[in-house]
């Protein structure tokens, strides 16, 4: 999905990871062992919307996925529209995906008000 360099795609999946507090998942040289094995396990102790969320990460990362675009729909809210404007950012270039980034570090403050997936 992202033809940026290892770095932002790193930061891009460990951001979203962070929604899910499975950010130790990925390193700066991208998937762990752990992260394979969850997937493997078609997401173990993940709730769908991880789930979800999980399988958009491992795309983001250049897996092939049979993800439906429905199934990103269905994510509540800011998730769905944090998976969509991501997308656009990808399309829009590197310097997109960077605001992107700045703007969902932000949310990941913290003092943030903005829930985890459970």
């Amino acid at each position: 999905m992202l033809d940026a360099n290892l770095d932002q795609r790193v930061q891009v999946c460990k951001a979203l990871l962070s929604f899910m507090e499975y950010g130790h998942l990925w390193s700066a040289e991208g998937p762990t062992a752990e992260a394979k094995k969850y997937l493997d396990q078609y997401g173990g102790p993940m709730s769908n919307v991880q789930w979800t969320l999980y399988q958009f990460v491992w795309h983001v990362w250049g897996r092939p996925s049979e993800l439906k675009v429905e199934s990103l729909m269905q994510l509540p809210e800011p998730y769905g529209e944090l998976v969509t404007s991501l997308m656009h950012a990808t399309k829009t270039g590197s310097q997109a995906v960077e605001a992107w980034l700045s703007r969902v570090k932000g949310t990941l403050d913290p003092e943030s008000k903005l829930r985890r997936l459970a």
